[in-house]
């Protein structure tokens, strides 16, 4: 990772609850797998990371090219050790209380306070870190 990669991975990994709202280019997917695999790593727990659809297949691959397992979930019974990742719109297959981590990628489709994906994530993640 860059440097400013490993400055806010370090920094969301101390802090726990956060948000990483970096530009496009800088490289969010890494840091987004590093910290996930920093907490499967430290609690010995599962992590899960929401996506739209059609970005599970690439946040594996980058996993991939850094060394990181990235399980892509379709169902329950896929959930993997370690670093799992399902679309958003999958949610309500798994129960999200074995997860001792979540990352939800892509902010825009969370933005706004009246919308589904929203309205279904927050319930399901209440206990979530």
């Amino acid at each position: 990772m860059f440097e400013h990669q490993r400055v806010l991975v370090n920094w969301a990994l101390r802090r726990g609850r956060c948000a990483i709202f970096a530009d496009t280019g800088l490289g969010k997917t890494r840091m987004e797998l590093a910290w996930a695999e920093a907490v499967h790593r430290h609690t010995g727990g599962d992590v899960l990371i929401l996506t739209p659809l059609a970005v599970a297949k690439q946040m594996a691959e980058e996993g991939a090219a850094i060394g990181v397992n990235v399980a892509i979930l379709r169902e329950p019974s896929d959930v993997r050790p370690g670093v799992n990742v399902i679309n958003y719109d999958r949610l309500h297959k798994l129960d999200t209380d074995r997860f001792v981590g979540v990352v939800l990628d892509e902010s825009s489709v969370i933005k706004h306070h009246n919308t589904k994906t929203l309205s279904a994530l927050l319930p399901a993640l209440r206990g979530a870190q």
